[in-house]
């Protein structure tokens, strides 16, 4: 898989790849999938992103398929600032260790910022993300509702400098991970 920075060219593919697929998009939203509309919006918030601050959202290809997107911006988690990481697998690739390997990219991602720590968060009931995030090394922090749904908050304090080995060895220790 390659992963690349995303583009405001690559909506369509987080459309067709991703966010046109309902139930994908029933881990964001509760009013079903998304438009292209909304997908180049979002595209370009996040392209913003990286502009203003150096880091930001990643495709995963295999060709010309988008497998998933690599997360990693800023975000409020009850009136804290935080760097997120983050992943999301297109259906067709659920249960390869697409997951983790886009996790592990967005740690990569934010290793040189000088962090204390990065979250990771999604519903309750999402058991294949909290699996990536504990494959990952983060930790159960709490429980918070977010959009009027229960989520679950992972924290990873970041050393220093970030073993960038340690996280080619996290893949090679766990095999092909279930995610």
């Amino acid at each position: 898989m390659e992963i690349r920075e995303l583009r405001a060219a690559d909506a369509p593919a987080v459309f067709r790849s991703l966010l046109s697929d309902p139930e994908i998009a029933g881990w964001f939203r509760v009013d079903g999938a998304f438009t292209l509309a909304e997908c180049e919006e979002m595209v370009a918030r996040k392209v913003a992103h990286r502009a203003a601050h150096g880091f930001g959202w990643s495709l995963g290809w295999e060709g010309d398929t988008c497998l998933g997107w690599s997360v990693a911006q800023y975000c409020i988690i009850e009136g804290v600032s935080e760097v997120e990481i983050g992943w999301t697998v297109a259906r067709s690739h659920w249960r390869r260790g697409i997951g983790t390997r886009l996790g592990r990219a967005a740690l990569i991602e934010v290793a040189s910022l000088g962090l204390d720590s990065v979250v990771a968060y999604t519903r309750e009931d999402n058991v294949a993300s909290r699996g990536v995030m504990t494959k990952l090394g983060m930790t159960y922090e709490k429980s918070f509702d977010f959009h009027g749904e229960r989520h679950v908050l992972y924290r990873k304090p970041l050393p220093v400098s970030l073993d960038l080995g340690a996280l080619d060895r996290l893949e090679d220790e766990h095999g092909d991970p279930a995610v």
